[in-house]
């Protein structure tokens, strides 16, 4: 008995060639087309049944000074869009039509002259989104105007209080320095407030040509190549447990 156990051969582990697959596959070629459809029909689901996503956005052009720059810090209109302006207008949404079915992404331009608002929704959203951001919007431009207005009436102070000071001089000397000086900051004042440049919307919820998204030939594409090896796997799946169970029931060890 020992002796024939030292003569007998060591196990060989068979390798799976190409030609080896292949056969096992068409041999199994029900399994490898069930698996490849199932897949191949699920990601065509996918690409088919979600409705297009297009996306709406509205600009608006912001207020700036003499100097050309925006009355208000992006960085500060940003942080009050977040914590403030949105969850505003989600609350008034959701009181009279329930959960906001979309988002509102707020974005400066790369100048910081251009505030960009856009939402990725589907077509039978569109008035809502709109609604959105007029409301949005109109909050925004109400902020605006006050900015310029402060910065007008700021500027009339200083023009009113330089014209009494220079009227305090009196006649005496009307081509002194001082009031050569005055009456030059009080122009520069006066251009500064004429040069003031209001916020301006530019665009309001528009939408885009093409839908965003996933295209769905390439979704469809990837679920051909994801089909093909999800039934090569199903294949090698059934044909190890086929050899297992073939090995379990004639006791061999090899």
């Amino acid at each position: 008995m020992v002796d024939k156990l030292e003569n007998q051969e060591p196990c060989v582990r068979s390798e799976l060639s190409v030609v080896d697959m292949a056969v096992t596959i068409i041999r199994r070629r029900r399994a490898f087309l069930v698996a490849s459809i199932v897949v191949f029909f699920a990601a065509l689901g996918f690409a088919v049944l979600p409705a297009d996503e297009y996306e709406y956005t509205s600009l608006v052009q912001l207020a700036k000074d003499a100097e050309g720059e925006t009355i208000e810090p992006v960085d500060t209109l940003v942080e009050t869009f977040e914590r403030r302006w949105l969850p505003q207008v989600e609350r008034s949404y959701e009181t009279e039509f329930g959960e906001m079915p979309f988002e509102v992404n707020f974005k400066a331009s790369q100048s910081g002259e251009v505030i960009r608002l856009t939402t990725l929704a589907a077509d039978e959203l569109s008035s809502k989104v709109e609604e959105a951001h007029s409301e949005l919007l109109d909050v925004f431009m109400k902020r605006q105007e006050l900015l310029v207005k402060r910065k007008q009436q700021v500027a009339a102070r200083q023009i009113q209080s330089l014209q009494e000071l220079r009227s305090s001089l009196g006649e005496a000397r009307p081509s002194s320095d001082a009031d050569t000086s005055l009456a030059a900051r009080i122009a520069e004042l006066q251009v500064d407030a004429d040069a003031l440049i209001e916020a301006e919307v530019i665009a309001v919820s528009k939408r885009s040509f093409q839908p965003k998204g996933p295209h769905r030939l390439f979704i469809v594409a990837v679920g051909i190549l994801l089909g093909i090896v999800i039934g090569v796997l199903t294949v090698l799946l059934l044909e190890f447990g086929s050899a297992v169970k073939t090995r379990l029931r004639s006791g061999e060890p090899c």
